[in-house]
């Protein structure tokens, strides 16, 4: 027991959210450097939508870093993994929650929307996390 009642509680609603160190920008770099773009423009270009996401849910803890990763909004089984791969890979770089100078376990839910471009002869995807105000996503990119 480490003395502290909050320890091993996890929470909502804190003060200061838990987020990726850096920043959003840092976060679409990372995805899109760390994505696996053939695998991607071979199953989006083979459905007909252009475009699919996948909403994931974890801990950031309060050591830093990311546990309990599980999808909780999916269509296509393959993307899901590839989120849930990226995200596992982005583990280290998570910053915890705080509330006061405390830093705490905080839920995160994070989206990913994976959209195919084509520009002229070139395809490629592009990885865009959206950040979500009250369950309402937004796009920033």
């Amino acid at each position: 027991m480490t003395g502290d009642p909050n320890a091993d509680k996890i929470f909502t609603g804190l003060e200061i959210e838990p987020s990726f160190f850096g920043g959003h920008r840092e976060l679409v770099k990372f995805l899109n450097e760390e994505k696996d773009s053939v695998f991607l423009i071979d199953l989006l270009s083979s459905n007909k939508n252009s475009e699919d996401s996948v909403e994931l849910k974890f801990i950031v803890r309060r050591e830093g870093g990311i546990g309990n990763l599980s999808a909780i909004f999916f269509s296509n089984d393959k993307l899901k993994n590839e989120s849930i791969r990226l995200l596992k890979k982005s583990c280290v770089y998570w910053v915890p929650g705080m509330n006061g100078s405390r830093n705490l376990n905080a839920w995160h839910v994070q989206k990913i929307i994976f959209r195919v471009i084509n520009d002229n002869s070139k395809v490629s995807v592009l990885v865009i996390p959206a950040f979500n105000t009250d369950r309402t996503w937004i796009e920033e990119n």
